[in-house]
């Protein structure tokens, strides 16, 4: 929200004497603040030299052009990560392009897989520019530094079963993993001695360790730890806390080399605020509200309370004496005024229209749709502004609106702007009544919701690889809806043992009874009674099951329960099975 704004509305929440009415819009605008967030943003151009550089820096650099080697982080997502497709991309990636666009400079791209490859490179001076980098003073006997191009937090991310926040303080006498190399490492170390350290390799190993209880925490950078917990569909993690220890990325280069750190900071002070932002809102991504705590309805709500409080206020100065009308007049006018500026406020776009279908308010959120002004859109209808097919079906809703007077309530459609772009919106729609009853028009609003089709399209697509991912690890699975006693094994579980299930139908827990060994089903049934009662947060076990061919195998069975009832027994539990043959006769 811009300052302007929030001054206007704020000073209306003060207390003051007046009209009632005043007072109640001033509460309504609480309401209608605290049921959404109004934001609006400004856009600035920044200038640019026709060469940033000095002519010995230009000669120095053409001398170097695809000589100088970057090292190419490939396991750090979404700030630097390679994609199925073998593409780096992600925050550093994007400044890196920019950087090699305003300089007219290719680097010489060298892939890393882990960030303690990096550090010894850059050591031994394989490499000569690392990006995503902590100034340190340890790296400094190497390295020189950029100014920090982003800054993020990190965070402590447990299981959801571990209860209440945490901090560094917290986690003495905890295993926590951070990846090895990573400067919050050696912080953590020198500052918390009675944390347990553990160095993993990667991000995403200490994330798993987690999710499976091999440790307590994690401690990384909140986005990286968002993007694997989003991709991966780790369901049992949180985010606990965070440490009083951020990431401020920079750039780095080798120390001898003065020349290219100086052309690096240029590159880096002539990227503009607008593409920092539009990189940054490209890559980290803030996670949505729930829906329950940001609905049109409760907009529409305030809205409905603002125009009954005003009816109602209007009614009574009418009854006043003929001698207090223009005093009322001017009340009223006051009072619009403050209801247009109100409705201006919103970032959803409302109209009200009369029984001919035509605009007789709307606020600037809608006028902008249309690239034009509220006071141009009065007396125009739909076909004024859309396309026929769009036009016809806002005539219609409408109409349907007017003769039933029964309210359309959060419709998506998808709607075409002025300038040409498509975009989703939840619209409401209610009928406008006289004093009477008698309905006189149709009043609605209507809120942009194309981030969130595509959020839930992302999510689709998400769900869609994580299950083209479990059928390519070759992991069984087993759904098992325990009072009842039926299971549901997939295609690959029957597999293992070296069967169809059309083989081993009818399909029940008798199967595994049949096919393991005794032994390890009583060690396996002990394991489950544990997990049901609490005392393990999951069930893993390695037991044996005949295959068709005569043979044991080995099974690596886990699973949890997801579903208790009301009395804390368990209803449903899933798991997979891994056949792990091969893993025993090794060890």
């Amino acid at each position: 929200m811009g300052l302007s704004k929030v001054s206007y509305i704020m000073k209306y929440l003060k207390p003051a004497k007046g009209t009632g009415l005043k007072i109640i819009l001033r509460a309504v605008i609480v309401i209608t603040l605290i049921s959404g967030t109004v934001v609006s943003s400004g856009s600035r151009a920044d200038s640019q030299d026709d060469d940033l550089l000095t002519t010995e820096e230009r000669n120095w650099l053409s001398e170097h052009n695809g000589k100088i080697r970057y090292a190419q982080y490939s396991k750090y997502p979404p700030i630097s990560f390679m994609d199925q497709d073998g593409v780096c991309k992600g925050v550093t990636e994007d400044y890196i392009r920019l950087i090699e666009k305003k300089l007219n400079f290719r680097f010489e791209r060298v892939p890393c897989d882990t960030w303690t490859e990096i550090l010894e490179y850059a050591k031994q001076g394989k490499i000569d520019v690392v990006g995503t980098i902590q100034d340190t003073p340890e790296r400094r006997k190497y390295l020189r530094f950029t100014t920090p191009y982003i800054t993020t937090p990190n965070s402590i991310i447990t299981k959801k079963s571990t209860r209440g926040s945490l901090t560094a303080d917290k986690l003495a006498g905890m295993k926590v993993v951070i990846v090895a190399g990573y400067s919050s490492y050696d912080w953590v170390e020198s500052n918390y001695p009675d944390i347990i350290l553990e160095p993993v390799k990667d991000d995403r190993t200490g994330l798993e360790m987690v999710s499976f209880g091999r440790a307590d925490a994690m401690i990384t950078d909140l986005a990286v730890a968002s993007y694997y917990i989003e991709e991966l569909g780790i369901a049992n993690l949180r985010v606990a806390g965070s440490i009083d220890y951020k990431w401020n990325l920079c750039f780095a280069s080798k120390k001898d080399w003065i020349v290219l750190h100086t052309i690096l900071q240029k590159a880096l002070n002539d990227i503009s605020s607008g593409e920092r932002e539009t990189i940054y809102n490209k890559w980290i991504h803030v996670n949505l509200q729930p829906y329950y705590k940001n609905q049109t309805f409760q907009i529409i709500l305030a809205v409905s309370v603002l125009i009954i409080v005003i009816s109602i206020f209007w009614n009574g100065r009418l009854r006043k004496e003929i001698k207090e009308r223009k005093k009322a007049e001017k009340v009223v006018r006051e009072e619009r005024d403050l209801f247009q500026t109100f409705i201006n406020a919103l970032p959803d776009t409302i109209f009200f229209k009369d029984v001919h279908h035509r605009f007789i308010r709307v606020n600037e959120a809608k006028a902008r749709e249309q690239d034009t002004t509220p006071e141009q859109m009065i007396g125009k209808n739909d076909f004024d502004y859309f396309t026929k097919k769009i036009a016809q079906k806002a005539y219609d809703d409408d109409e349907y609106v007017l003769k039933t007077g029964k309210p359309i309530i959060s419709r998506e459609e998808k709607i075409r702007h002025a300038d040409g772009s498509e975009h989703w919106v939840s619209v409401t729609k209610l009928p406008r009544r006289s004093e009477d009853g008698k309905i006189i028009g149709t009043m609605g609003i209507a809120r942009d919701i194309t981030e969130r089709k595509q959020a839930e399209k992302a999510l689709k697509e998400s769900e869609e690889r994580l299950d083209l991912a479990l059928k390519g690890t070759g992991v069984g699975t087993w759904d098992w809806r325990i009072q009842t006693d039926e299971i549901i094994y997939n295609e690959r579980w029957a597999e293992i043992i070296g069967y169809t299930l059309e083989e081993l139908s009818p399909i029940s827990t008798d199967i595994l009874k049949k096919y393991t060994h005794p032994d390890d089903l009583k060690k396996s049934n002990a394991l489950i009674k544990k997990h049901f009662s609490g005392e393990t947060d999951h069930y893993e076990c390695e037991l044996r099951m005949k295959h068709k061919n005569g043979n044991w195998i080995w099974i690596l069975d886990r699973g949890k329960v997801f579903e208790w009832d009301e009395d804390g027994k368990p209803i449903r539990m899933v798991g997979t099975h891994l056949d792990i043959t091969a893993q025993k006769k090794i060890e």
